[in-house]
């Protein structure tokens, strides 16, 4: 029989899908941070100590990283985010400058 956890406003989930949706979320963020990287699951799993075939398990939630490999992912999400907002900082910025730049070029030139 599966034991229900109350939720907020008196509703009702089984904990086993509570902890398959745990374990899926967890799976998928995995997955999006090897992508965001950019790597290959061998390199992934290079990184973590772990064979590209242990990463492909943590990607489809049959195996679930140490607390240690769990901890290292959290902090390259944070410095891949990090990242990410630095890019697109520098993007806006080019795009501004290229903005006023167009901007002067359009007025002398529509002064001949």
């Amino acid at each position: 029989m599966a034991t229900n956890h109350t939720l907020p406003m008196g509703k009702t989930k089984p904990l086993l899908s509570l902890w398959v949706t745990a374990q899926l979320m967890n799976s998928l963020l995995i997955a999006a941070l090897r992508r965001d990287l950019g790597l290959s699951q061998s390199e992934f799993g290079q990184l973590f100590g772990a064979h590209s075939m242990t990463v492909s398990k943590w990607e489809r939630a049959v195996l679930s990283p140490s607390a240690y490999q769990q901890a290292l992912m959290q902090q390259f999400r944070r410095t891949a985010d990090d990242q990410k907002a630095q890019d697109q900082d520098k993007v806006k910025n080019l795009l501004v400058g290229a903005g006023v730049v167009a901007a002067l070029v359009w007025l002398l030139g529509s002064g001949k």
